[in-house]
């Protein structure tokens, strides 16, 4: 069966009724299930949240999907992210926000009661049910103007369907609105629903929130949950580290652009270093290296302490830049990483003791993943003739050997067509995911494997 966002989306919300679980769809709903242009916001009764991780993972597998991200980014609220790859083995991604209360920062603006008593079925433009519960006009308007204005952020669209909202019921509407803003504030909003124009709502969005934060208060059990639930994020973190390494020629650069393309979806945001973090420095420019062993090396000395050099960048760039990005849900791609400075020293005008290149690259922060690019000599040969055939074949066998005896290595052959190279490594990126993800959430299907990982091509 053809798998579709819509589609998918339409079938968990069946599955949700179908276990009794409360629940009401929020935020602009017109273009739902046909349209999906971001996350799902689902609203459910907070004494079925704590049971969701284990329902929404009966749902994948009976579905043949897999959960690869779970973000807890309130103490109420979990963000999902479900995959599963289509008929060309490329990954799609639905991404699902449910909570109980709707709270930003440990501040409670409504509760679940609130959002889910009096929820109606949504209907579309001529009046057909489309198969899943809102709000109440009052309370969905009311929802959905908090959200913007606590994120700062009221476009045409928003206000459209502000508008529309509005325009069911104005005198429960302007009610809800009174309980956040003072009179003034609240006449402000009314007229812009009143007429369609959000311009001044707009110019005060800064006032407004600064209000709304002020009448909302986090009470002292709150704060601590919240500490506590940041505190679990910093140290499980949702980001991937990735390293990419191979000889010249592997295609490591331009995979690592695909990949991270592919993969957005899946992550709050993606990020790429070359080698190292380069602490404290702004990265040049991608030069060409021409001839990677032509440079003059370093002497001994020289050598052992810009290999020192390298281990502190290692280490501190990954506490100072890193680390921060993985608990931020990034996807984190290095082109070259310390096993390069292995294999290859004189790459790096190293000339010092062969043991220290191998000390740095153990004492380095390890990725989630490193994946070694592998394609005979003569293919590296051909794609880049800038070292003796011979040295390539040394080169690559020395990669096979380190990254072979790793826990978290992966030859890949870099011989196929790209889509089909980036479709093995996404499908290993995933599995990591997946698996980390039940390990997190206590899944009762640990066993199961994604399908895409039985089409990964690895050697």
């Amino acid at each position: 069966m053809t798998k579709s966002r819509a589609s998918i989306a339409s079938r968990l919300l069946a599955f949700l009724t179908k276990r009794r679980i409360e629940y009401c769809v929020v935020g602009d709903v017109r273009r739902l299930p046909a349209e999906i242009d971001s996350d799902i916001d689902i609203v459910i009764d907070p004494r079925s949240l704590r049971h969701l991780p284990a329902d929404l993972l009966d749902f994948c597998v009976g579905n043949e999907l897999q959960i690869v991200q779970c973000l807890r980014h309130e103490v109420d609220a979990y963000y999902f992210v479900v995959s599963w790859p289509d008929e060309h083995g490329r990954s799609n991604f639905l991404q699902l926000d449910f909570c109980g209360d709707y709270c930003r920062d440990g501040a409670c603006f409504l509760t679940a009661k609130e959002l889910l008593g009096g929820r109606i079925e949504a209907l579309a433009s001529n009046g057909t049910p489309k198969g899943f519960y809102v709000p109440s006009p009052p309370r969905a308007f009311v929802y959905y103007l908090l959200k913007r204005i606590d994120k700062q952020s009221l476009d045409g669209r928003h206000g459209a369907f502000l508008n529309a909202e509005w325009r069911r019921n104005p005198l429960a509407a302007f009610g809800e609105v009174q309980r956040f803003w003072t009179v003034r504030h609240a006449r402000l909003i009314g007229d812009a629903a009143e007429t369609g124009c959000w311009s001044a709502v707009r110019a005060e969005l800064p006032e407004l929130r600064r209000a709304l934060r002020t009448r909302v208060r986090r009470p002292y059990h709150s704060r601590l949950s919240e500490l506590a639930r940041k505190a679990r994020r910093v140290l499980q973190p949702t980001g991937v580290f990735v390293a990419f390494v191979g000889p010249d020629g592997s295609g490591k650069s331009t995979l690592a652009e695909v990949v991270m393309q592919d993969l957005a979806a899946a992550f709050r945001r993606t990020g790429s270093f070359h080698f190292r973090p380069n602490l404290g420095r702004h990265p040049s420019a991608d030069q060409v290296v021409t001839d990677p062993h032509g440079e003059i090396p370093r002497g001994p000395a020289g050598s052992v302490a810009k290999a020192a050099y390298y281990l502190c960048d290692y280490v501190f760039g990954y506490l100072w830049q890193v680390r921060p990005q993985l608990v931020r849900s990034t996807l984190l791609v290095f082109d070259r990483y310390s096993v390069d400075f292995e294999v290859d020293p004189k790459r790096f005008r190293y000339a010092g003791p062969g043991s220290i290149p191998r000390l740095v690259r153990r004492l380095a922060p390890r990725p989630d993943l490193v994946i070694l690019l592998d394609a005979p000599a003569d293919v590296l040969w051909a794609r880049k003739p800038e070292l003796p055939r011979d040295e390539f074949s040394r080169i690559a066998e020395l990669y096979r050997r380190v990254v072979s005896s790793l826990p978290n290595g992966h030859v890949i052959d870099a011989t196929q067509p790209i889509h089909e190279v980036a479709a093995s490594v996404e499908a290993m990126v995933l599995a990591h995911m997946a698996a980390r993800t039940r390990q997190r959430m206590g899944a009762r299907h640990g066993d199961i494997l994604p399908r895409a990982v039985a089409g990964a091509s690895v050697r």
